[in-house]
């Protein structure tokens, strides 16, 4: 009987801690949702342009991601002899953009994109990002104009 009690009873804090992870999620989200409409970006439009994102990376597709750009793209990397400072570059046309895809898509901005949740929308400045600030997007349709790494 002792054991059966002390299973309910486990069994009780499981589902309501379940309850409160669902309801802490949902609020998350429906924080990510009005920030992004206060900055003027659909946040179910973000979830798609970044499935898509995230699509063409794992596809490996430098036409699809040479589409998805804005340009001037802005491209920032961290100097290896000091992480403080970033060196900038600008790819300026599709053709520049295929060109240099593996100087954009490095393989930490791919890691960032492939391991966060494409979800998790981040909105400021009129515009969205993902993957831990890795890239920022904004426009209709949404253009990504910034990848950092």
């Amino acid at each position: 009987m002792k054991n059966l009690a002390q299973i309910l009873l486990l069994t009780t804090v499981l589902a309501f801690t379940v309850v409160d992870l669902s309801f802490g999620l949902s609020s998350l989200r429906k924080e990510e949702i009005r920030q992004c409409k206060n900055e003027f970006i659909d946040y179910n439009d973000a979830v798609t342009f970044a499935k898509l994102v995230k699509n063409a990376v794992l596809n490996n597709d430098k036409n699809k991601l040479a589409e998805m750009a804005s340009y001037p793209l802005k491209v920032g990397k961290v100097r290896e002899n000091s992480s403080d400072k970033k060196v900038i570059q600008y790819i300026k046309t599709k053709r520049q953009f295929i060109e240099q895809y593996s100087l954009i898509f490095s393989k930490e901005v791919i890691n960032s994109i492939l391991q966060n949740d494409i979800s998790d929308i981040f909105c400021k400045y009129q515009s969205g990002s993902i993957a831990d600030g890795s890239m920022w997007f904004h426009g209709n349709p949404l253009k990504f104009y910034i990848v950092l790494k």
